[in-house]
C-alpha cells in the first residue's frame, strides 16, 4: 500500500477549534450587542440582514438570500464549517451561519464579511 497524504481545514480538528482564542477571531457573538442591533453578513453568494432579538438565546430577524425573501424570526444557533462543531450564537468569517426556523435547520454560505451597525443607522441605510 502506498503512503498518501492526507490534508484537513486545521479547524475541523476538535483540539483546534477548542484552544482556539475566539476574542481574537473575525466575527462576533450575539450576546455581546444591543437589542435590534443589525449585521449584515456576506456570503460567498448572498447578502443577509440580521437584526438582534436576543443575543443570550439566538433569537434574530432575518433577511436576505434564497432563503429569506422578507423578515423572517429564526434561531440563529452559530456558525459551523457545514457540520460538526458550531460555535453557538457566533458569526465569524470562513464559517457559514446556522438558523432555525420552525424546527428546520437553514445554513449559508460561508461568510466573507461581516458588518456590525451601530444602533443609531437606520435599517434602509447601509452601515
Amino acid at each position: 500500500m502506498g503512503s498518501g497524504l492526507s490534508f484537513y481545514p486545521t479547524a475541523s480538528i476538535l483540539s483546534t477549534w477548542a484552544d482556539r482564542d475566539w476574542r481574537e477571531a473575525e466575527g462576533v457573538q450575539l450576546d455581546t450587542l444591543e437589542h435590534m442591533q443589525r449585521l449584515v453578513v456576506g456570503t460567498y453568494e448572498h447578502a443577509y440582514e440580521i437584526f438582534v432579538r436576543n443575543g443570550t438565546t439566538g433569537d434574530v430577524l432575518v433577511r436576505g438570500g434564497r432563503l429569506f425573501q422578507s423578515f423572517t424570526e429564526a434561531k440563529l444557533t452559530g456558525s459551523s464549517l457545514g457540520g460538526g462543531f458550531l460555535k453557538q450564537y457566533g458569526v465569524y468569517v470562513g464559517l457559514r451561519v446556522e438558523f432555525n426556523v420552525d424546527g428546520e435547520t437553514l445554513v449559508t454560505a460561508p461568510i466573507f464579511s461581516i458588518s456590525i451597525c451601530p444602533l443609531e443607522v437606520t435599517a434602509s441605510a447601509s452601515c
